[in-house]
C-alpha cells in the first residue's frame, strides 16, 4: 500500500468519524431541546405535559400510558419530586391472590391518575391555557379562568360554561376524594344588592360550580365552597392581564384520607 493510499484512507475514515460525531451531537442537541421544552411546559401547566406524554407513549409503545407502570412527578411549589406509581398489569395471572384482590377490591385512582384523566378529557382547554393543572403533594389543583365561566359581575353559568363543568365533573364522579371549590376575583370593587363585595361574588361563583357538579352525581358531602374575594391574587391588579389572571375558580382535589380542615391547616 502506497503512502498516498494510506493517507486517503485515513482522510476518509476521519470524514466518516466527523460526520458520525456531528450526527450524534445534532441528535443530542435536539433531544436536549425537546426535554427542555417538555419541562418548561410541565412547570407552567402540567396538563400539557400529561397530554403530550400520553400521545408520545402511545406512538412509541402502541398502547396507553396508564396500562403499564410509569414514573410521574409530584410537584410541590415547583420542585419536582420523583414518585413511581405502579398501575396493575392487565395481563397478570388472575388465579393468584393478588389478582383476585385486584378484581374484588380495585384500587382507588391516585391523584396522578385523576390529573391524567382530566388532562386528556379537557385537553382543548389545557392547550388554550384556559384550564391549568398543577400537581402538589397531597392534592391536585385545577384552575379555570373566569372569562370562560362567568360574565362580569355575574355568578350565573352560561350553557357553554355548564358544559365545561359537566365534562370536568364526569372525571370526578367515580372517585371519593374531597373537592374544595375556590372562588377568586380581582380587586375592582363591586357593590350591588346581590353582591355587596367581592367576597359574596367569589363565594357565589364557587357555589354555582358546586351545585352543577352535584347534579352530575358528585355527592354534596364531598364538595366544599370557599370565597376568597380579591385577597389571594396570583398576579398584580395594576393591569388588565393581571386582573384577568386573578379572576379564577380553583378545584382542589384532595387525597381521600385528607379532609379540608387538614388541607387548610398546613
Amino acid at each position: 500500500m502506497s503512502m498516498r493510499t494510506a493517507i486517503s484512507g485515513m482522510n476518509a475514515a476521519q470524514t466518516d468519524l466527523s460526520a458520525t460525531a456531528n450526527n450524534i451531537a445534532n441528535s443530542s442537541t435536539l433531544l436536549l431541546a425537546f426535554f427542555v421544552v417538555m419541562y418548561s411546559i410541565s412547570s407552567v401547566n402540567s396538563g400539557k405535559y400529561r397530554v403530550l406524554s400520553d400521545a408520545l407513549n402511545a406512538a412509541f409503545r402502541g398502547e396507553p400510558q396508564r396500562e403499564v407502570p410509569f414514573t410521574a412527578e409530584l410537584r410541590q411549589e415547583g420542585i419536582p419530586t420523583p414518585n413511581v406509581v405502579a398501575v396493575p398489569n392487565p395481563t397478570s395471572p388472575q388465579g393468584t391472590a393478588a389478582g383476585q384482590q385486584t378484581q374484588l377490591q380495585p384500587r382507588a385512582p391516585s391523584l396522578v391518575q385523576i390529573a391524567d384523566n382530566i388532562a386528556v378529557e379537557m385537553q382543548d382547554l389545557v392547550f388554550a391555557d384556559q384550564l391549568m393543572i398543577r400537581q402538589h403533594r397531597g392534592w391536585v389543583e385545577i384552575e379555570l379562568r373566569n372569562d370562560i365561566l362567568f360574565a362580569s359581575g355575574s355568578a350565573n353559568l352560561p350553557p357553554t360554561a355548564q358544559e365545561i363543568i359537566r365534562r370536568l365533573a364526569s372525571q370526578l364522579v367515580d372517585v371519593s376524594n374531597p373537592i374544595l371549590i375556590e372562588g377568586h376575583t380581582d380587586n375592582l370593587p363591586i357593590k350591588t344588592a346581590s353582591y355587596p363585595s367581592n367576597w359574596e361574588l367569589s363565594a357565589s361563583r364557587a357555589a354555582s360550580v358546586a351545585r352543577l357538579m352535584a347534579t352530575v352525581g358528585i355527592p354534596e358531602t364531598r364538595l366544599t365552597v370557599i370565597g376568597f374575594g380579591e385577597h389571594r391574587p396570583v398576579e398584580t391588579n395594576e393591569n388588565v392581564e393581571g386582573r384577568a389572571a386573578n379572576r379564577r375558580v380553583i378545584l382542589a382535589i384532595l387525597q381521600s384520607d385528607k379532609g379540608s380542615t387538614d388541607f387548610y391547616s398546613q
